[in-house]
């Protein structure tokens, strides 16, 4: 059985995760902290954006592949997943190499949540039907 979605978003993710987890290492190296944020609000935003991401994506790639293996409608699957990670990047990227960009934060939780909701429905729809 083929997961063209799933694979796709998972495969974008994993990307996303390993730029996240290159940035906190470079942190760590350059304030020589092993464990925690040693005190360094720089040090705790990158941490977050990571940990954001880790909180966040196993569930919408959950809904993602549920409704996958139960469900044709790819292309929705497809647009759902795109906003998310588009959402992703936005908020990683705003707390990991900005100072401040609230807008760009604010916009990337929007197509974190608002996605994942959707899939939310979807899920309990091919469910109900």
């Amino acid at each position: 059985m083929s997961l063209p979605v799933t694979t796709w978003l998972v495969a974008g993710l994993a990307v996303l995760f390993l730029v996240l987890t290159a940035r906190v290492i470079q942190f760590r190296i350059a304030g020589k902290v092993s464990l925690g944020d040693g005190g360094d609000p720089i040090l705790h935003r990158v941490i977050r954006a990571q940990g954001n991401l880790v909180e966040t994506a196993p569930f919408f790639i959950l809904l993602v592949f549920l409704a996958e293996l139960q469900s044709p409608a790819t292309w929705l699957l497809g647009v759902l997943s795109g906003l998310f990670l588009v959402g992703r990047v936005m908020h990683g990227f705003c707390l990991a190499f900005l100072k401040s960009n609230m807008p760009l934060r604010t916009g990337g939780m929007l197509l974190t949540l608002l996605p994942m909701a959707a899939m939310i429905v979807v899920d309990l729809a091919i469910v109900l039907r």
